[in-house]
């Protein structure tokens, strides 16, 4: 019994996150103090400059590899980097970590949170001018081009 309400608990707070977000609550960096030593950021950032959004999504998650690490009790917790690299995080500290990282080469990205029948998730979405990634910690990045349509039609 106690662990049924602990679920329904759980997914209510998640349900909660997923609808506000720490950007909407207007808490910027809720779930990722930006705050570390810099290191982080010109490693992930001379490492991942100048590519393509593809490319750079595979950097970034190359990157995120080397420290990742899934700690569900910091959850709703602001880390700064190093601490994200200490102690870990869930996937609303890494989906700000490359949002971070994307913004900073260039792209823009959002985190897109969504909710499931046990909780939650959340990724980050990158894109550039005809295209778009999205990353998520646990697997590999997952991209689309934007095609444009010719739309205009020939008379036979």
């Amino acid at each position: 019994m106690i662990k049924l309400i602990i679920k329904t608990l759980c997914f209510i707070f998640f349900l909660l996150l997923s609808f506000f977000g720490g950007y909407h609550l207007g808490v910027k960096g809720y779930y990722l103090a930006e705050t570390n030593d810099g290191s982080d950021s010109e490693d992930a950032l001379q490492a991942c400059k100048n590519m393509t959004t593809e490319e750079t999504s595979f950097c970034l998650r190359n990157k995120l590899k080397e420290f990742y690490y899934y700690n569900i009790s910091n959850i709703g917790k602001a880390l700064s980097i190093n601490q994200l690299k200490k102690e870990g995080g869930v996937c609303w500290h890494y989906s700000n970590w490359y949002c971070s990282r994307a913004r900073d080469l260039g792209f823009f990205c959002e985190r897109v949170s969504i909710s499931t029948g046990q909780g939650g998730h959340s990724i980050a979405v990158i894109s550039g001018h005809n295209d778009y990634c999205m990353l998520d910690q646990t697997i590999a990045p997952k991209c689309n081009r934007l095609e444009l349509i010719n739309q205009t039609t020939e008379n036979n």
